[in-house]
């Protein structure tokens, strides 16, 4: 339906546009999954990304003329080592019935012309919404009707359309406010029999008793993925601190985030807009 050269056309046009250097990006190859109505731009590496994405400008004034529903852009480089991630996270499932769903869904995504599935809601799961607001829409393609657990005061606005479970704690900064949810989350799902637990977690995947899963490592979600998933933009409006911070440019490094992107995101943060 695309040619490379076509987009590449495009793109050079669009860049021209708005007045960006005259660089030619490199592109690799163009897949367009009509299920999704996305298309899959595979750059040739981070810079010829960047040159692509320019912004966001270029990329939203591309989908525009196309007329499609999702553009997204992905280095050559940062997929291979997307795929390998995934085919690794297949090895620490285990044989249970909860593992078997996410399996189902790694090996979905390891296809860029798949179609997204959609599980029936059979359980329930707990999602601790900090940094990990795409875990609720994701928790309902996974099956799960999801629980919001959170310290009060941090994210007031998604509490008032989600069943949520609200921790009274006084929390000084980030580091404290992990540690605390995800002991109470534990602790809740046990009491509830709740199989699955969404967070910011330090590890992909632990089994606990409980699953306590870390969607954006172990799906390897880029940021783009994780805004589409995102019902509501919604942000903790207590103090952050240096995690904050190292997530961002952690998410840099390993191409989940655009270096723009990152660095507009810490220009907020120490202006006090983010």
């Amino acid at each position: 339906m695309f040619t490379k050269d076509e987009i590449l056309k495009d793109i050079i046009s669009i860049r021209s546009k708005f007045g960006f250097p005259g660089i030619i990006p490199e592109i690799r190859d163009v897949i367009y999954n009509e299920k999704r109505d996305t298309l899959y731009i595979i750059a040739e590496d981070r810079a010829d990304k960047s040159n692509i994405i320019g912004n966001s400008r270029i990329i939203g004034e591309l989908r525009k003329k196309l007329g499609m529903k999702y553009v997204t852009v992905i280095s050559y480089l940062d997929l291979l080592r997307k795929r390998e991630i995934l085919k690794n996270n297949l090895k620490k499932l285990k044989n249970d019935s909860i593992s078997s769903k996410f399996k189902e869904y790694l090996e979905n995504e390891l296809n860029l012309n798949a179609d997204l599935i959609k599980f029936p809601v059979e359980d329930r799961s707990i999602v601790i919404p900090c940094n990990s607001l795409h875990s609720v829409s994701l928790s309902k393609i996974l099956g799960f009707d999801p629980i919001i657990l959170t310290i009060r005061l941090t994210y007031p606005n998604i509490i008032r359309d989600y069943k949520s479970v609200i921790i009274e704690e006084k929390i000084r900064d980030c580091s404290q406010c992990r540690e605390i949810t995800e002991e109470k989350a534990l602790e809740y799902a046990e009491k509830n029999n709740i199989p699955v637990i969404f967070g910011d977690f330090e590890e992909d995947i632990r089994y606990d008793g409980k699953i306590l899963i870390n969607p954006t490592k172990f799906f390897w979600m880029s940021r783009w993925e994780r805004r589409n998933l995102t019902e509501r933009n919604d942000k903790c409006i207590r103090t952050k601190n240096d995690i904050f911070l190292k997530k961002i440019l952690q998410e840099v490094y390993d191409g989940l985030c655009e270096p723009t992107t990152g660095a507009i995101d810490i220009y907020r943060y120490y202006e006090g807009r983010l």
